[in-house]
């Protein structure tokens, strides 16, 4: 998968999400989760397309962190739906299914790029303090290195 079918495939997830939750009483309850799992769904592919965009390893590297996080929260607020009844189950079932192949992308992701940044690092005689798995001096905008994993090419 390159970038652009992530791309496509996070925009689709978000427009599903909005129709999912779209479909909700009005009841206080549902108006929370909705609020919820709008915000997160929808965020993942935001920041995976900042991601790309980004003028930094460092910069794409925090925008798959949060696209991450993003993942897994999403999954949260769907798994609630689903032990609430909240949404038709099998929407429910078929989003929290990609919710979690997005999660396992991004997390394969967020790994590949910390693993690379680890070995770079090592045998470089870098002593400074490590902050979120990046050289506290780690500013420069240097294009990235990093090895994406294979299912994950970028180039087109």
């Amino acid at each position: 998968m390159n970038r652009k079918e992530l791309e496509e495939r996070t925009r689709k997830f978000a427009v599903n999400v909005i129709r999912f939750a779209g479909g909700f009483s009005s009841s206080s309850a549902s108006r929370v989760v909705s609020t919820q799992l709008l915000k997160s769904g929808t965020s993942i592919g935001a920041n995976y397309r900042e991601a790309n965009r980004g003028v930094s390893r460092r910069d794409f590297a925090h925008r798959i962190g949060i696209a991450e996080k993003e993942a897994s929260e999403t999954c949260y607020w769907l798994e609630i739906c689903s032990e609430t009844g909240l949404g038709a189950k099998e929407n429910c079932r078929a989003l929290l299914e990609e919710a979690n192949e997005l999660l396992a992308i991004f997390t394969s992701v967020g790994r590949s790029i910390r693993s690379n940044d680890h070995r770079s690092k090592q045998g470089s005689g870098v002593t400074e303090p490590v902050l979120h798995g990046y050289a506290a001096n780690d500013l420069g905008d240097e294009q990235s290195d990093f090895v994406v994993p294979e299912a994950l090419s970028f180039d087109e």
